[in-house]
């Protein structure tokens, strides 16, 4: 018998999450697109100009 090649298939993003790094607070939540994503940099600009404190994740 062969084994199949088992290829890990990454799932789409639910959503784009805006986090502080220090205390892992969140901030704002937006659509997984190219819109939402611009949306969520912009949030965090908005938020913190210097964008030292601020993260994005997929989820």
């Amino acid at each position: 018998m062969k084994k199949k090649n088992k290829t890990k298939k990454t799932k789409p993003a639910k959503y784009y999450a805006v986090y502080s790094k220090s205390d892992n607070f969140l901030h704002g939540v937006f659509p997984p697109s190219k819109e939402g994503l611009l949306k969520a940099k912009a949030h965090i600009l908005k938020i913190d100009p210097s964008n030292k404190n601020y993260k994005i994740k997929k989820y």
